[in-house]
């Protein structure tokens, strides 16, 4: 599983390519199963969908992302794929988060983390499963900084999708019923972030040091998110909305992730976020953020 998920960064002179591994697709896809054929949407309506590939039994993180059978198309194995609202949520949901993954490193490259880190290697792996055995507090600030571009980008970029699909059949069935507005179109933002950090995070991450960790845990990189929703409002939600905004997004994050994998995991994450060494730990990344983010940078295009 350690290696499944990486995702490489390739700096040679000023040429950039950002390399994503079989193993990271073939887990957003299998993602974006889960969340057709459980529902996982509770925005939309209903519709009842299962595949041969539907298991009886709650899954582990480990067992829906770890096994080792490459995902496959398929109409036999996914007869909802004939269904075109249901074709167009599995793809909505994989385009999303593929699209998070390549804002993050980005993220990297807008800021300049390859060239102002430490390290002599021009092929920078991004172990996305934060399994890494390598860990820094300028590492996982890097990683805050990255996520903070990408969830920006992010925004912006799929308002643009929808607009540009307003006149079909597809992008009508998403406006009307999965993101009628900007408010409902944060609330699917932070959503899926929620389901993409959950998925992304070392099973381990409770029983390593803090300082040691790669990445910053799913509660580390959703705090910070929504930190900066409250403060800024991605400058499209207006303040007196983002409270209420922010906990419709929570609760639909948190049934999305318990649907997918079949069982109830609770909001103890958010509670753990108080603890004294948790506390103490974001406090310092967040101190260590402005370190890593490069706002003088002009000559940059996305």
């Amino acid at each position: 599983m350690q290696t499944a998920f990486n995702v490489r960064l390739l700096q040679w002179g000023k040429e950039n390519a950002i390399v994503i591994y079989k193993g990271m697709l073939d887990a957003i896809f299998k993602i974006a199963v889960r969340v057709v054929e459980t529902e996982a949407l509770f925005q939309v309506a209903n519709k009842g969908t299962l595949s041969l590939t539907t298991p009886a039994r709650p899954l582990s993180v480990k067992a829906l992302l770890g096994d080792a059978k490459d995902f496959v198309w398929n109409e036999k194995l996914y007869p909802w794929i004939a269904n075109l609202e249901h074709k167009a949520l599995f793809m909505f949901t994989a385009s999303f988060l593929l699209r998070f993954v390549i804002f993050h490193e980005l993220g990297h490259l807008l800021h300049r983390h390859g060239e102002r880190s430490d390290s002599d290697n021009l092929m920078n792996v991004d172990e996305m499963s934060s399994n890494s055995e390598f860990g820094s507090l300028n590492s996982q600030a890097r990683e805050l900084v990255a996520d903070m571009f990408a969830f920006q980008e992010l925004i912006g970029f799929t308002k643009e999708h929808l607009i540009s699909q307003a006149n079909n059949e597809i992008g009508t069935f998403l406006t009307s019923e999965l993101i009628p507005n900007d408010f409902e179109l944060v609330v699917f933002c932070l959503q899926m972030a929620h389901v993409y950090f959950f998925f992304m995070d070392s099973e381990k991450w409770r029983t390593i040091a803090p300082t040691e960790w790669s990445h910053p845990p799913h509660p580390f990189r959703l705090h910070t998110i929504y930190t900066a929703f409250l403060s800024e409002g991605f400058s499209i939600i207006k303040a007196e909305y983002r409270n209420d905004l922010l906990g419709r997004a929570i609760l639909l994050g948190q049934k999305t992730v318990q649907s997918i994998i079949g069982t109830p995991i609770g909001l103890d994450w958010s509670l753990e976020m108080g603890e004294s060494k948790y506390k103490e730990h974001f406090d310092t990344l967040h101190a260590l953020m402005p370190r890593w983010t490069d706002t003088e940078r002009t000559d940059w295009q996305c």
